[in-house]
């Protein structure tokens, strides 16, 4: 009786201490096996509500951006309609496309700088692919790895790097003719080289380039590679000496030499991959010496290089066993560049442009309202997605707990009672052994009589 009361002892005190009915299987081994799947259950409820939370994370960073880019195109409506105006001159209307296409820069800056997760919700799931790229030689078709050749500059582009190049350098010695390197997407965005405003590689001689509407029509040409909607962008143009990385590329560039200090008529350009097609000019009115070398030449498929920005959308979990399509919620892209929005060539001189520009940017107008409110029902169902995760999870958990948990004043009740009763079974067993002890005496003495 001792040894059962000092076990039902050990047990009340073990579920105090622990606060579980069940320490061991040998508490309630069917309990136990249910309050582990009830936990299992738990633990994936959680990890649920943070999955659904991460979801509408990037829902509100999308609609945000999408929201900063309504009012830029907003903006960009009220200049088109003051450029469309009879009261204002050619002088007008050029300052109201200045800020116009610097608007238009900065919405596809903010399309490709808006990232959560390591997803870009406002570019589209693929680049679009360029055909007229293929008007341009591949650069080993150009020169020979690491040998100089002798070339003229000029508004034109001399070759391109194909997407999955590696370790490209390009030496050029300008021999004092001031011909600058220029490295561009065929989307026209500028990342390396000099800048088109008051330069005299791009605004010398017959080449006259000294904004983005002249070198749209000089310069980003289909027969030079560009895209037919290329459109010239600046935003990332690294022109000093440095290092810059875009898209996965991280770039070194010496900077425009000519009058550099010390004197040097050597500029040089490294790239350690290449994510996407990239095309290069030696812009000038000179003649030129360049060496190109290379590990690698790439095929220029670019979707095999699965980098950023483009990608496809996301998609949460719905359930905590999501093991088909219907058990996610997915959230497509909502691409909101120039490009996506119809803008691209959209200017406010002269008046007729303006005009134009008004109805394509109300059509832009539309396009972002629905993917903002894209985003709002999205936010919308995983909340709710989130709210019945919740409750599932508290009902979950109370069921575990009625299983596994103790009853603090029945065990504490118990604990007591075990006590009580330990204490009486050993008074009991030790006066047991006094008593034997007595009757042994009793016979012992009576031996010795």
């Amino acid at each position: 009786m001792l040894n059962q009361q000092e076990a039902a002892t050990s047990q009340a005190s073990s579920r105090l201490a622990s606060g579980k009915r069940i320490n061991s299987a040998k508490d309630d081994s069917a309990g136990l096996q249910i309050a582990d799947r009830l936990k299992t259950l738990s633990m994936a409820g959680q990890q649920l509500q943070r999955n659904l939370q991460d979801g509408i994370s990037y829902s509100q960073v999308a609609e945000g951006a999408l929201g900063q880019v309504t009012s830029m195109v907003q903006r960009m409506r009220q200049l088109a309609l003051q450029a469309a105006n009879g009261t204002n001159t050619t002088a007008d209307r050029q300052v109201l496309d200045n800020e116009y296409q610097q608007l238009a820069q900065e919405i596809d800056r903010t399309a490709y700088t808006t990232q959560i997760f390591g997803k870009y919700p406002l570019l589209p799931s693929q680049q679009p692919v360029n055909e007229n790229i293929k008007n341009v030689t591949t650069i080993e078709n150009v020169v020979s790895n690491g040998i100089q050749k002798h070339m003229f500059s000029g508004l034109r582009s001399i070759a391109y790097l194909p997407a999955g190049s590696t370790n490209i350098t390009i030496s050029l010695n300008d021999n004092g003719a001031d011909d600058d390197i220029q490295l561009f997407t065929p989307s026209g965005t500028h990342v390396i080289g000099t800048s088109i405003n008051n330069d005299p590689v791009w605004n010398a001689g017959t080449n006259g380039v000294t904004d983005s509407a002249t070198l749209k029509s000089k310069f980003l040409l289909p027969k030079d590679g560009y895209d037919t909607n290329a459109a010239y962008d600046d935003s990332v143009l690294l022109t000093s000496a440095g290092t810059t990385n875009y898209l996965g590329m991280n770039i070194t560039y010496s900077g425009d030499q000519h009058g550099a200090t010390p004197s040097s008529l050597i500029e040089t350009l490294q790239i350690d991959q290449t994510t996407e097609d990239m095309i290069i000019s030696v812009v000038g009115s000179g003649a030129f010496d360049i060496t190109v070398g290379w590990d690698s030449i790439g095929n220029g498929n670019i979707t095999s290089l699965n980098t950023p920005p483009f990608g496809p959308g996301m998609q949460i979990t719905a359930t905590t066993t999501p093991v088909e399509s219907s058990n996610f919620i997915f959230i497509d892209k909502t691409p909101a560049r120039i490009e996506d929005l119809g803008l691209t060539d959209t200017t406010l001189d002269p008046t007729d442009k303006a005009m134009e520009a008004i109805t394509s940017l109300d059509n832009a107008i539309t396009s972002l309202g629905e993917h903002q409110g894209y985003h709002g029902a999205k936010m919308n169902a995983m909340e709710s997605v989130y709210r019945s995760a919740q409750t599932n999870y508290e009902n979950n958990e109370a069921a575990r707990m009625r299983i596994e948990d103790a009853d603090f004043a029945v065990e504490t009740a118990k604990l007591t009672q075990s006590s009580i009763l330990n204490n009486a079974a050993s008074s009991v067993l030790s006066q047991a052994n006094v008593s034997g002890t007595l009757a042994l005496e009793l016979l012992k003495n009576s031996s010795d009589q």
